[in-house]
């Protein structure tokens, strides 16, 4: 059986300071329990076995990172799915839960700030198992398919119950992914694909995502697809993916995938990423944890629930317009989800007008008319939306009326007060800019002012800030004029 191992390497301690636990918190303030301090990990090499039929998972993972602070252990993000085995510079180091997602790693000796490290944690365990003891149909973060495979599923959360790691968008790195799965079964990963390699049983595949990718955002699927492999203009590997279960318009919308692809990048650049494509696949009965898509960086998840291929197709654009605004450049902080969510959104917009005639005018006045006096519609905030809340949960930093719907009106009258030419530069610059790194909404408002030369503040403030209706100025710039 294999094992899955974590590992870190330390350099020798040091005296200027007494060793401290590393933060149980990367500090967001929506999801504090999300990441950890004290370090920053460089890069991820998981090798992990899944038996989608026993629902039994082992592996071994190795994680490089640097100290950034005198530590005398450090948290990891994984959830107690039963016992594991630790090791610090290739010797026996103690680990404990604590709370649910928390891994206390301690080394035989304290971890110098500044050096680099290394570390092993083993663990097995059976999802179907423990699914059961938390009273689920699936563990959070999986999503079985009716083809009898898995996905991995889950924001801002649902790394934790797969492997561990430092599971915040602070601290991306790049992942190499070695998968083992059942002979007949076909595991998939991100970026690059090594071929597989079928021995005694048992199919492997390597899959090497070489860019910073954040945690929530690996993705992860065994099943029995129907694999489609070709290459972008620019060379980069394309691998899509369809478990059988999938309709005739699932697939006549994933065909379609080069044209979507050619329109993102004319829109926002040359594509960043070392691999493309996308995951299909039809939940299983019971499923709790996911329905729609998500982002996995390179290739997108989707859960077929659209019912016509228009519908596909727009999800298709979404997703794929994440991989420059959400994945190439990530959010500082949860709350700055508006540099992901509204700006794929309104791609989405982008391609009605491109592909199907829209006018976008005319369908952003109908939108404003049918909410023109809808209080809870107008104050959903598109930036620190949970601030001053007790509780804060992805439903209200994800709020479909929110940054999906709110925030394609307010991209659009943004447009149409800086204009299309200036609109499309920023379009493609701001991924540039922050390539593979982090940025946050503030950073964005400053950026188009620099850009536009324009003091945009009151509007930034009626658009975003607000739980007001815009005023009319704000509200009908440009061609919106009435």
């Amino acid at each position: 059986m294999l094992s899955c191992a974590l590992v870190l390497v330390f350099g020798a301690a040091s005296a200027s300071a007494a060793p401290e636990p590393g933060s149980d918190s990367a500090g967001d303030p929506y999801f504090p329990q999300d990441g950890n301090g004290g370090y920053r990990v460089a890069h991820y090499d998981l090798a992990l076995r899944v038996d989608p039929e026993s629902k039994q998972v082992d592996g071994t993972m190795t994680i490089t990172a640097v100290a950034t602070k005198d530590l005398s252990s450090f948290n990891l993000d994984f959830a107690d799915l039963g016992p594991v085995r630790t090791q610090v510079n290739g010797k026996p180091a103690a680990a404990a839960h604590a709370e649910e997602t928390e891994l206390v790693v301690t080394p035989d000796r304290p971890l110098p700030s500044g050096k680099p490290f290394t570390a092993t944690v083993a663990y097995s365990f059976n999802e179907q198992e423990q699914a059961d003891a938390l009273g689920r149909p699936e563990l959070p973060g999986w999503v079985r398919t009716t083809s009898g495979g898995v996905a991995k599923f889950g924001e801002p959360g649902g790394a934790e119950y797969w492997f561990p790691s430092n599971n915040t968008p602070g601290n991306k790195a790049s992942f190499k992914l070695t998968l083992t799965v059942p002979e007949g079964w076909i595991g998939l990963g991100g970026g690059k694909e090594t071929p597989a390699v079928t021995k005694d049983g048992w199919t492997t595949s390597v899959w090497d995502e070489p860019n910073p990718v954040a945690m929530y955002l690996v993705p992860l699927a065994v099943d029995h697809f129907d694999v489609r492999r070709y290459a972008l203009p620019a060379g980069q590997p394309v691998v899509v993916a369809l478990n059988p279960d999938q309709p005739d318009y699932v697939r006549a919308a994933a065909d379609r995938y080069p044209e979507v692809m050619a329109f993102l990048q004319e829109k926002l650049g040359p594509y960043p990423h070392s691999g493309a494509g996308g995951i299909f696949i039809d939940p299983g009965p019971g499923n709790q944890n996911f329905g729609g898509a998500l982002e996995t960086q390179t290739r997108p998840t989707y859960v077929s629930n659209w019912k016509d291929v228009d519908g596909e197709i727009s999800v298709i654009v979404h997703e794929n317009a994440h991989e420059w605004y959400g994945d190439s450049v990530s959010v500082r902080q949860w709350r700055d989800i508006c540099l992901n969510e509204c700006f794929a959104s309104y791609l989405q917009w982008m391609w009605e007008e491109a592909k199907e005639g829209q006018d976008l005018d005319q369908k952003y006045r109908d939108r404003v008319r049918e909410r023109w006096d809808d209080e809870d519609y107008w104050g959903h905030l598109l930036t620190d939306m949970c601030d001053g809340k007790e509780e804060c949960d992805a439903g209200d930093v994800m709020n479909g009326q929110g940054v999906y719907d709110k925030g394609q009106l307010a991209l659009h009258a943004l447009r149409r007060l800086i204009g299309d030419k200036a609109f499309g530069e920023i379009l493609r610059g701001w991924p540039v800019r922050h390539s593979f790194g982090n940025a946050s909404w503030t950073e964005f408002e400053q950026y188009v002012q620099q850009a536009t030369r324009k003091d945009l503040g009151a509007f930034f403030h009626a658009w975003f800030h607000s739980g007001d209706r815009p005023a009319d100025e704000y509200l009908f710039p440009g061609s919106l004029a009435q």
